[in-house]
Parts: C-alpha cells; structure tokens; sequence
C-alpha cells in the first residue's frame, strides 16, 4: 500500500504536488497547534490545582488552629469545679485571630461551590462569636497590653459557653472536610476520598 501511494505521488502534475504539499504542511501546522494547545491547557490545570491546593492548604491551617482552641476550651470548662459561683471566665475574641481569609478571599473562586459555602459559614460563625459571647450578658475586655480583646463572663453562662463552643466547632468541623476533598489523592483519608468521589459525580 505504502508502494503504491509513493508512486501515485511521482505519478502526479506539479500542480497537484504542490497543493498536496500544501495540504499535509495545512495539516501538520494544525496538529502541532492542537498538540501545543493540549499541553497548555494541562499546564493551566496543573497551576489551577497548585493554587487551589495552596488556598485550602492556607485556610485549613488557620481553621484547624481555631477548631482546636474551641474543643480544648470547652473540655478545660466542662471539668468539674471549673469556677467557683461568683467567678468570671475570660473568653479570647476569636475573631481577632483570623489572618488567612482576608488574604485569600479574591481566590476563593478557585475553590468549588460547596466548599466556598462551608468555608464562608466558619468563618462566619467565628466572626459572630464575639457578639454571641455579649448576648450571653459578657462585658469586651482588653488585656493590659491593649492588643488582645476578650470577653468576660459569669460562671453561670458556663454551660451555654461550652454549648457554642460546640457548636461554632461542629460548623469549622464540616469546613475542613470539605476543604480535605482539595488535597492529593494519596493525602486523602477514606472518609475525604468518598466525599470527593461524591462531589465529582
């Protein structure tokens, strides 16, 4: 076959050469732009991905830390013997702490839906913090080096204290599932893996 196709080329007119010639140079143009366009658009996903992850990687950390003063606060209140009647519990402004998400927040489009929306609700949530502590009838403080606020408390608003701190936990908690489902594959725990395969469908 390949004989025969050779020799139908030394068998054509100039003419037909040289549109034959100009074809296959048309067609070789197209395939290496095609081609060059392929790489392009992996390399533009492969950024996007590095980015996303860096985003996530940043918020997770900040929501993390959060989380943790939450929880280890509300088992430091909830022992027994705590406070005394007539004693006050200082509440650090967790609002204050937040430094990420400012930085972040023009790239959160890189992020999918529905982990913008649970992202967006903790912070939310630890935004509201302080101002939930005042309903509970606290009093804004700042320590004497005038850099850190915080919220004083009566002992008697100890159970609802740790009934948010709870709460305001559970929400970052759901946050930082779906900010797992961003991190490679073999990074993954099971439970973040089946969360991602189901967002994929």
């Amino acid at each position: 076959m390949l004989l025969s196709f050779w020799q139908w080329l030394y068998d054509t007119s100039p003419g037909q050469a040289t549109f034959l010639g100009s074809l296959i140079a048309f067609l070789a143009l197209l395939g290496g732009a095609l081609f060059n366009a392929e790489l392009n658009r992996r390399r533009d996903d492969r950024l996007r991905r590095e980015d996303q992850r860096a985003v996530a990687t940043a918020l997770r950390a900040e929501l993390k830390g959060l989380h943790r003063t939450l929880v280890d606060n509300a088992e430091t209140m909830a022992q027994e013997d705590y406070l005394k009647p007539g004693e006050q519990v200082n509440v650090p402004d967790l609002a204050q702490s937040i430094r990420v998400m400012p930085g972040v927040v023009s790239r959160l489009g890189l992020l999918d839906e529905t982990i913008i929306s649970a992202v967006v609700n903790a912070y939310g949530m630890v935004e509201e913090y302080p101002a939930k502590l005042l309903l509970l009838g606290g009093h804004p403080k700042v320590t004497s080096d005038n850099i850190r606020r915080y919220v004083e408390l009566p002992s008697n608003r100890l159970t609802q204290l740790i009934l948010l701190n709870d709460a305001t936990a559970e929400v970052i908690e759901e946050a930082l599932k779906q900010l797992g489902t961003t991190r490679r594959w073999r990074e993954m725990s099971w439970p973040e893996r089946w969360r991602w395969l189901r967002t994929t469908d």
